[in-house]
């Protein structure tokens, strides 16, 4: 085979991230609504996308950044968070605005964040892509509320999106190779 086709052909083998699985994944998170029941962290993994996770509204509200801390149990290679808000039917308070999101090898040591933006004031879900990393641990900041209707964030389900079969960050990597042809470096196969 060409060297043109060798290319094409590492370029397609090149996996996309898939929702990880959350088998023994538990949350935590900075402030809950505890005065009714059903909105504790947990909501956000469940699976069921009519219950989700909200900071507390009883009482005085707990203000803004909110986190949402998953454990894995496991390091996994990460590639990007998918957020669903609330239903659309039950409002829209506490929907994230501006975020970030870390990742941890240990629950402790954090670092610069891997990515942040800023959500559309609605209920679809939203998907972030980032660099992979392995990590146990990924937190989701919640800076602002989307409508800036108050100090409140939500979030239905939360989804991980990486890959189970073990990926090494490919990040400070270097190729060389013996041979390349014009406009198809070897720095392609790892790109």
């Amino acid at each position: 085979p060409s060297e043109i086709s060798l290319a094409k052909a590492a370029e397609l083998s090149a996996a996309a991230p898939t929702t990880l699985p959350r088998t023994h994944w538990t949350v935590t998170a900075d402030s809950e609504e505890t005065a009714r029941s059903g909105y504790t962290a947990a909501a956000a993994i469940d699976g069921n996308t009519a219950s989700f996770w909200h900071t507390r509204w009883s009482g005085t509200p707990a203000p803004l950044p909110h986190t949402l801390t998953i454990d894995m149990h496991d390091t996994l290679t990460v590639a990007g968070l998918r957020y669903l808000p609330r239903p659309a039917a039950s409002g829209r308070n506490g929907n994230i605005g501006k975020y970030q999101v870390h990742v941890s090898t240990d629950g402790a040591t954090w670092g610069n964040p891997v990515a942040a933006g800023q959500f559309a004031d609605d209920s679809a879900e939203k998907t972030v892509s980032f660099p992979s990393r392995s990590a146990r641990y990924v937190r989701l900041t919640a800076l602002t509320e989307a409508g800036g209707r108050g100090p409140w964030t939500n979030a239905a389900e939360i989804n991980l999106l990486g890959y189970t079969d073990p990926v090494l960050p490919r990040a400070g990597w270097t190729v060389t190779a013996d041979s390349q042809a014009t406009g198809y470096p070897a720095a392609a196969a790892i790109d």
